[in-house]
């Protein structure tokens, strides 16, 4: 069994070795001494715990922050210039912060493809060979898929797919010069991944990745490509495993949380704190800070405040009331440290909901699960749909919760873009959805002869 791995920080971030570590953050081009450092099946398992490790430092608050400066859920970030040029919408290739995100999936999908391409060098059982298959590729579609959401236009920006996504890496490929596949051909090896950790991971399998992990994945990536009928069965598949319920209002926190379906793990004693959540609590962290770098807008308070009976009001106060310098700030993220909740019930619940509403199809279990979340929001049923709710007011209800639920978590420019790939009018803080600075530069270093870079130009 994984006994390596249960001594480490699960899901999110593991312990591995200095010499282990050196040995696996050789970039892709440089030389692998592979007879050294692949010698027991405990060796491939330092591996993929060092692909859960990396994919905590991005999912740390970083990538959903990047997301969430983009959308009209924040005002303009203070005194940070990266992600002012986010906000902006005027990111360039020297941008220190955009691009050290962008390299940090594909650290973890390097070492992925690193040791799909090597299980020959050791024996092992054939079970757990494919157990180690199906989490790596569970974490590369992950990887591909945070990526492809930020530095690509979304799914149906065309009609086929066919403009730029992102670089599709499913084997490591040395010095050879780089491509970006296609929207379609990105999406393709997303789903192949998940489809393959759908059928071969446990349902159970502590706090690492489980075949629920896989199918809620496969819901909200079915969902960002408005592929509703699919959204809503595999959301749906989750939901009705009864492995999951829902929490309090705080989806972040320490300890044991009952509607995780995936999430890193941070870990907090008297003399260590991990840092795993350190770009939430880093940039929103309001109680020991007069000057948060990220508080979130005046709309999006006001649309909280319009109902003052949401306990949800409570992650925002406002401060300097009155002054110029007034601002909203975010209490949400008010914690030393937590872990992050990166699928979770509530947005199955919400993926459903909306999927079964576009579809038109099983209409009172859409009104239940909005009304669910809702009842928790107001600890009573007076905000409640009713059975005569129609489909375009379940729809509309279950994204008006999803935006207020999922404050912070960087799902509202995502949903706004899947809006307006499918046909909707959808504007930005004054820029339309798919316009250029949507979208963010590559690294100079990516950009060659065969990698095209994104369009210069922001969004004016």
């Amino acid at each position: 069994m994984k006994k390596i791995r249960i001594l480490s920080i699960v899901a999110a971030g593991v312990l591995i070795t200095t010499s282990c570590s050196k040995i696996f953050d050789v970039k892709p081009e440089g030389v692998l001494l592979i007879d050294d450092a692949l010698k027991t099946p405990e060796d491939f398992e330092k591996v993929l715990n060092s692909c859960y490790d990396v994919a905590a430092n991005y999912y740390n608050g970083r990538i959903q922050m990047l997301n969430e400066v983009l959308s009209d859920n924040l005002s303009a970030p203070i005194n940070n210039n990266d992600l002012n040029e986010v906000y902006l919408r005027r990111v360039n290739f020297f941008n220190g912060t955009t691009n050290s995100v962008y390299r940090e999936p594909y650290r973890s999908i390097f070492r992925i493809n690193f040791m799909l391409e090597n299980f020959d060098m050791v024996e092992m059982p054939a079970s757990r060979r494919i157990t180690f298959e199906a989490e790596g590729r569970f974490l590369r579609a992950m990887g591909h898929f945070e990526i492809i959401r930020l530095w690509a236009q979304p799914y149906g920006y065309t009609p086929n797919n066919t403009h730029l996504g992102i670089r599709i890496q499913t084997r490591n490929t040395g010095t050879q010069l780089q491509v970006r596949s296609t929207v379609k051909e990105g999406y393709d090896a997303i789903l192949a991944d998940l489809w393959f950790a759908k059928d071969n991971l446990p349902t159970t399998n502590g706090n690492y990745a489980t075949k629920y992990s896989a199918m809620a994945a496969l819901a909200k990536v079915y969902f960002q490509m408005n592929k509703f009928d699919s959204a809503a069965y595999y959301a749906g598949q989750v939901i009705s495993s009864g492995q999951f319920t829902l929490e309090g209002i705080d989806r972040f926190k320490m300890g044991p949380n009952t509607e995780a379906i995936f999430k890193t793990v941070s870990t907090q004693t008297a003399s260590f704190i991990d840092g795993r959540s350190g770009a939430f609590t880093g940039n929103y962290r309001s109680d020991n800070n007069p000057n948060p770098t990220l508080r979130a807008s005046k709309d999006f308070y006001n649309l909280v405040k319009s109902r003052p009976n949401d306990s949800r009001l409570s992650f925002y106060e406002v401060r300097d009331e009155g002054l110029p310098t007034e601002f909203v700030a975010v209490k949400k993220f008010n914690k030393d440290v937590f872990s992050i909740p990166v699928l979770h019930l509530t947005d199955m619940m919400l993926i459903r909901a909306e999927s079964l509403a576009e579809l038109s199809q099983n209409l009172p279990e859409a009104i239940s699960l909005v009304n669910q979340v809702r009842e928790r929001a107001f600890g009573d049923s007076s905000e409640n749909l009713p059975a005569t709710a129609t489909a375009l007011e379940i729809r509309d209800a279950a994204r008006l919760e999803r935006r207020i639920e999922m404050f912070g978590e960087g799902d509202r420019v995502q949903d706004l873009k899947r809006r307006g790939a499918k046909g909707e009018n959808i504007i930005i803080r004054g820029a339309p959805w798919n316009c250029p600075g949507m979208v963010l530069q590559f690294p100079a270093s990516d950009i060659n002869q065969t990698f095209i870079g994104n369009p210069e130009g922001g969004c004016n």
